[in-house]
């Protein structure tokens, strides 16, 4: 990484993730496989812009800084937040000049565990809504306005996420009443739910989705 921070003069490095399942030793994938579709095919080392960043979202990421960057630029974590603070930090620096430039291998293992923060999307995404909402706010539209319309894009994206969270976390804990109320009181989402229900019950979201 140090290397990769030297050839390319970068303020910022960043590699892909190996990700580790709970209880287990062993990467069951990479970020970048499990998102192939979304980034394609990524086989070399490349840049990262703000809007990148805002569009791509590679918040997840564990940077490097440059420390004589931090010093001159006087960018540092926001404790206000406490998800999606890696994103709001990045995109910053990024907006200050930094030269982020990220590596293809992976080589950090990346386990989630039970009782972090991202083990509760609901409480995690509630967050980084947050965060998002106080980024677009702070930012000049005149100025940035192609990194507003994405940072607007990725908020959109985020609230959907949220919605599919909130009827998914109940769903498997097996609490159906709460399902069901939620499906009752949101019947616009019926849709959503029944993409959430045919990840476990593929059959009973086929028939909700035709049903809808």
């Amino acid at each position: 990484m140090l290397a990769l921070a030297e050839e390319r003069q970068a303020d910022i490095v960043c590699d892909d993730l190996l990700l580790v399942g709970e209880g287990t030793h062993e990467p069951e994938s990479t970020l970048f496989t499990v998102h192939a579709e979304r980034l394609g095919r990524i086989d070399s080392p490349f840049e990262v812009s703000a809007l990148k960043m805002a569009t791509d979202d590679f918040g997840i990421l564990k940077p490097l800084f440059r420390r004589e960057f931090l010093t001159a630029s006087g960018v540092r974590y926001n404790p206000a937040f406490r998800a999606g603070e890696d994103f709001e930090m990045l995109l910053r620096c990024l907006l200050a000049s930094a030269r982020m430039v990220v590596s293809h291998e992976a080589l950090y293992f990346y386990r989630a565990r039970r009782d972090s923060l991202i083990a509760s999307p609901v409480r995690c995404l509630s967050q980084i809504l947050e965060m998002t909402d106080a980024l677009i706010q702070d930012m000049d539209a005149k100025t940035h306005g192609e990194i507003v319309e994405a940072l607007e894009s990725y908020r959109r994206r985020k609230r959907d996420e949220l919605v599919d969270a909130r009827f998914r976390e109940p769903l498997h804990a097996g609490r159906w009443g709460e399902c069901l109320s939620i499906a009752v009181k949101n019947p616009t989402m019926l849709l959503r739910y029944a993409a959430v229900l045919g990840e476990r019950f593929l059959p009973v979201g086929v028939l909700l989705a035709i049903a809808a």
